[in-house]
């Protein structure tokens, strides 16, 4: 249970980070001191990212490899994460891919494998959206097509979101769980349940 809620999280988190759309001013690779190796596609989408880690001593510690893929619109279509040893052994491949209508994500399916290239999770997320294009809902499904988390988002006739429900599933589908957050109307968390 904690598993699944732990994996509607990591979805969530995924999903954010998938949506963002960094820019930069050429199409090239950046390098700085701290920060990732960064490269563009023509529309000024990151297509790869690489982040190098290091321990106190200076050695590094693992790599991390980002690489993405964007349709006609700029959504961002794939997005493929390999964790890496310090001596380049990869350790862990996510796939995450997207689909769109209209520019809103309706649908992500995200596969773990291990170093082996075992798959060890495949989640569904199915999106849905009120007539403003704000999310309202979120399902997930395990790789059998039962529901494990569903988070529902309530807003307001001013497009404020004031309330996200969160249910758990059993690995059948049943529900098993309710948790949620209200909102104030400037954002704040007034209430958790």
């Amino acid at each position: 249970m904690k598993t699944a809620f732990r994996n509607l999280i990591l979805i969530a988190l995924l999903g954010t980070l998938a949506s963002c759309n960094q820019s930069a001013s050429h199409d090239t690779k950046q390098e700085t001191a701290k920060g990732p190796v960064l490269v563009y596609d023509n529309n000024k989408n990151i297509i790869e990212r690489i982040d190098i880690t290091y321990n106190p001593d200076s050695t590094i510690r693992g790599r991390s490899e980002y690489y993405y893929k964007y349709d006609n619109n700029n959504n961002r279509i794939e997005e493929i994460y390999i964790s890496k040893s310090a001596n380049g052994t990869t350790l862990e491949k996510t796939i995450n891919n997207f689909k769109y209508i209209n520019n809103l994500k309706v649908e992500s399916i995200y596969v773990i494998y291990d170093a082996n290239g075992v798959e060890t999770l495949w989640l569904k997320n199915v999106f849905k959206y009120n007539k403003a294009g704000n999310e309202i809902e979120e399902t997930q499904y395990n790789k059998a097509g039962f529901k494990t988390n569903t988070a529902l988002k309530l807003w307001n006739s001013e497009g404020q979101l004031f309330e996200e429900k969160y249910i758990k599933y059993t690995p059948e589908g049943k529900p098993l769980d309710t948790s949620g957050i209200k909102y104030s109307e400037r954002g704040a968390v007034i209430k958790t349940y």
